[in-house]
């Protein structure tokens, strides 16, 4: 897919990346050949958002999201996020959100267990059952999940506060996966994480800062 120009920065997009006619930037990704099959999609589109700067930091995530959207259906992905993912998929974030709180209403409840129905056989038997209960394992506290209750415990209800504090820790979980890899980041638990894993992330931040430039709250994270 070839580069598209933004109309507002004049900077080459990423690869996979698009601006539509209305300003807002879109990642598509073509869906493997074998992950069409038992999904029913094509083509896999996150919205980065409009402003150029918030999706470009939001790109390494959305290519993350793609990843994990393709091991759920190749049954590589934990039970917890291959379920999410495909609640995801099919009904929303809202849906996915609220089987993930276990907020999970008598709507939601019919719901699942028709989508655990539709995907016998295309998943693993172990996240078809926790589809159909409605009931997620528990998820261990990884850093990823520690970073997301930091955002829930700043949040004030000023958008563009909320907004920095919000696209610091996103920023710090791509530099983290970066330096530790996905499973440190979003599913090993944070109390396994090691002084050398904490030096890696350190060193990774050093290589990517400028003369006079801080890391703008990410070290705090070490």
């Amino acid at each position: 897919m070839e580069l598209s120009m933004s109309k507002t920065s004049q900077d080459k997009l990423p690869q996979y990346v698009y601006r539509t006619p209305f300003g807002v930037y879109r990642l598509r990704r073509n869906v493997p050949k074998d992950i069409v099959e038992v999904s029913g999609r094509k083509l896999w589109y996150k919205v980065l958002g409009k402003d150029y700067k918030d999706a470009m930091r939001a790109y390494s995530t959305a290519l993350l999201d793609f990843d994990r959207f393709v091991a759920t259906y190749r049954n590589e992905a934990p039970v917890r996020d291959a379920a999410l993912a495909i609640v995801s998929s099919e009904y929303g974030e809202e849906a996915m959100l609220q089987l993930a709180r276990g907020q999970v209403d008598e709507n939601l409840d019919f719901a699942l267990m028709d989508l655990s129905d539709k995907v016998e056989g295309k998943v693993s038997k172990e996240v078809q059952a926790v589809i159909h209960s409605g009931v997620l394992p528990e998820a261990p506290l990884s850093i990823a999940e520690c970073i997301d209750r930091h955002y829930t415990y700043k949040k004030s209800g000023i958008k563009d506060k909320d907004r920095l504090v919000r696209n610091l820790g996103e920023r710090a979980k791509t530099y983290l996966t970066e330096a530790l890899g996905r499973q440190a980041v979003y599913e090993t638990p944070v109390e396994t994480l090691t002084r050398k894993d904490s030096n890696r992330y350190r060193d990774l931040l050093l290589s990517k800062m400028k003369p006079n430039w801080t890391c703008h709250g990410l070290m705090p994270l070490l």
